[in-house]
């Protein structure tokens, strides 16, 4: 029988997140906090989702960037 470990809850700490995990962390809280702001003013709910969406791209690649410092991942060399 094999022992599997099962995640705890400091799996979950944002320290051991990846700069990719950050990233998307960052979008998700803007794509939130857009539909709250949409539904506030009354925005209708198909703007709202693509205003939301395109908020949340945006998120992500200045994210990206401000963590890696460039916007592609290095290229890898050929075996």
């Amino acid at each position: 029988m094999s022992m599997h470990r099962y995640p705890s809850i400091m799996d979950l700490h944002p320290s051991t997140w990846t700069d990719e995990q950050k990233a998307i962390a960052v979008a998700v809280v803007v794509i939130a906090i857009m539909s709250i702001a949409g539904t506030l003013l009354d925005i209708s709910f198909g703007a709202r989702s693509v205003i939301a969406v395109f908020a949340g791209l945006i998120a992500l690649v200045i994210t990206s960037y401000l963590l890696t410092g460039s916007l592609l991942p290095p290229e890898e060399q050929p075996d």
